[in-house]
């Protein structure tokens, strides 16, 4: 992906924050999508964690050395609603960058979570088997989905990592 394709998901992800225009939101929510984005430019800024935004859905990583953990952003988990069901990739699986690599059920409906690095699934979070809400309740902390080993470290670059 491009800097600029990246540049142009991120936009869309955060409510055109790089871009201009509202797209009719309240001024709440423009302040909340502002603060996020602020949040997320200090994040790629001390290159320990990083947010992208991918049409729908917008994940985070966190890296430790050559492993990835992966969550939704408290963004997305509003977007989404209130989860009732999470399948989470197996242990062992292989993800692609880009193709679905967990569903979540919500009130309204499933959606598939897009895989954001290419790699082998290390450890899921169990605790959301029993709990699906934690996704809603701290998506950047106990929420985390997976862990994965990257197969292709120059993905990071569209992390800034």
């Amino acid at each position: 992906m491009s800097f600029e394709s990246f540049k142009e998901l991120l936009a869309f992800g955060v409510g055109k924050k790089l871009f201009g225009g509202n797209g009719g939101r309240s001024e709440a929510d423009r302040l909340r999508s502002e603060h996020q984005h602020k949040e997320m430019l200090e994040a790629v800024k001390t290159n320990t964690r990083a947010i992208r935004a991918a049409g729908r859905s917008m994940d985070w990583i966190a890296m430790e050395g050559n492993i990835v953990t992966v969550g939704v952003t408290d963004f997305a988990q509003s977007e989404l609603g209130e989860l009732v069901f999470i399948e989470l990739p197996a242990i062992g699986a292989r993800l692609e960058a880009g193709e679905p690599a967990a569903s979540v059920e919500t009130i309204n409906e499933p959606r598939d979570i897009l895989a954001p690095l290419t790699g082998t699934v290390v450890a899921v979070n169990e605790a959301l088997n029993q709990n699906p809400n934690l996704v809603n309740t701290a998506p950047e902390s106990d929420g985390w989905l997976y862990k994965v080993k990257i197969a292709n470290p120059a993905q990071l670059k569209a992390f800034g990592l």
